[in-house]
């Protein structure tokens, strides 16, 4: 919902709809979350040798195409 503020009239009709919108967020979000003791888990850092790993399996394929393509191009020029 886009807000135009200088379309509003005074400052406590301001009020309202952000306090509304506040209101709507809360509910959202305890839809989400489903019964009233759920807890928002905490977000973990992915260990750094899973990201190593990861990139170098695309890393590998990636480079050997890169190297397979200049190979092949160079054969034009050759």
């Amino acid at each position: 919902m886009v807000v135009c503020y200088f379309l509003r009239d005074t400052q406590e009709e301001l009020a309202l709809e952000k306090q509304h919108l506040q209101d709507k967020v809360a509910e959202d979000t305890q839809e989400l979350l489903g019964d009233d003791n759920a807890t928002v888990e905490t977000i973990k850092p992915t260990p750094l040798i899973k990201v190593y790993l990861a990139w170098i399996l695309v890393a590998i394929p990636s480079g050997w195409g890169i190297y397979n393509t200049l190979v092949n191009a160079a054969k034009f020029f050759s």
